[in-house]
């Protein structure tokens, strides 16, 4: 491991501020979660699974593809691509050695809100993944690192393009929110891949990636004071007024109004159609009743029955799926929950693919 990680580690005993703790007999597991803010505005949670050996600990920060200008259109794609590789400390061959030598997976993941750099771990060895995941959220960013990334992003756009039920979803939140905002895609647009250059990367990070933004989360066998400690030496000489490379924060992401219409695409021989409604975000009351709607509308492919929650009884499988001989699929999407997490602007989504 990095030997500074071991200085560093050791040498800081800084303590953590509004420390939390409680725990719910609804989890099956029993975990216990704890929420902490350090003091320059980094906050920190756990949730404690008893004597399990491995942990789970993610970054995330409260930004997406529904923050970009008009400068910065495809940087969350490209910060994708970026992720792991070379930092503005480590080269990349080294970067990866260092998981490797601790035997961690690593993972980057863009949506319309948040973009999160995780790893799995044994549990004795959370601080120097930690230290690690420090790194992740400071990527180099020069003009031939953007360069090389090119080709992929474009790749995942050509993919994205051609797959016409990923293509369907991202159409609708462009539809539905008229391309600004939530409307904007997590892929880089075609006309934007060749366009996006270092700085107008930099400018998304020097803009969204500072401390009040930044939330790291342990799950699994990981102990709150120590995962506190940890993010404390590895994280606590960011300013709490910078971000990455020393920016000011951006002001708070107002919400994207719900604008609703129409859209047709000529396409093959398959009809893809969907038909969507404004809902609940995930803060609002209704957000549990939204969930058990979704759940009851179901849906999923024909002779797919075994799938989880999506049985002969939900009534998109019933009166659609195995009723109509042309229907191949239907699902209910509800996009203010799990991976989709649109706090301020719900809605409901309904798509069918036929032929």
């Amino acid at each position: 491991m990095l030997s500074r990680t071991t200085s560093r580690f050791a040498n800081n005993t800084r303590g953590q501020l509004q420390v939390r703790s409680f725990a719910t007999g609804a989890s099956p597991s029993n975990a216990v979660f704890q929420t902490s803010q350090l003091k320059n505005g980094i906050r920190v949670a756990t949730a404690a699974f008893g004597q399990n050996p491995i942990a789970s600990v993610g970054v995330f920060i409260n930004a997406g593809s529904r923050n970009e200008s008009g400068k910065t259109i495809g940087a969350a794609a490209y910060l994708r691509r970026l992720g792991f590789k070379a930092t503005q400390n480590l080269s990349e061959i080294r970067f990866v050695r260092e998981f490797e030598l601790l035997s961690a997976n690593y993972n980057v993941g863009i949506g319309r809100e948040q973009i999160g750099y995780f790893s799995d771990v044994t549990a004795d060895k959370v601080p120097q993944v930690v230290e690690l995941l420090s790194e992740a959220v400071s990527p180099r960013i020069a003009e031939y690192d953007v360069r090389t990334v090119s080709k992929d992003v474009k790749a995942d756009t050509e993919r994205f393009e051609s797959d016409a039920k990923a293509l369907l979803l991202e159409l609708v939140h462009r539809e539905a929110f008229r391309n600004v905002g939530l409307g904007q895609t997590v892929f880089a647009p075609s006309f934007r891949v060749k366009k996006v250059d270092d700085k107008a990367i930099k400018d998304f990070v020097n803009a969204h990636y500072t401390n009040d933004r930044i939330v790291i989360v342990g799950t699994g066998g990981v102990e709150h004071s120590a995962l506190v400690k940890a993010v404390e030496a590895a994280f606590g000489s960011r300013s709490s007024a910078s971000g990455a490379v020393g920016s000011t924060s951006a002001s708070s992401t107002s919400s994207t109004p719900y604008m609703g219409g129409e859209l047709k695409i000529p396409g093959d021989f398959n009809t893809h159609l969907a038909v969507a409604f404004e809902g609940v975000g995930l803060n609002a009351s209704d957000f549990y009743a939204a969930a058990v709607l979704q759940h009851i509308l179901g849906g999923g492919q024909k002779y797919a029955k075994e799938e989880l929650g999506h049985g002969v009884a939900s009534r998109l499988n019933r009166n659609v799926v195995e009723a109509k001989s042309w229907a191949e699929e239907a699902r209910a999407f509800n996009y203010s929950k799990f991976h989709r997490r649109i706090r301020r602007n719900g809605y409901y989504e309904n798509f069918l693919v036929g032929c």
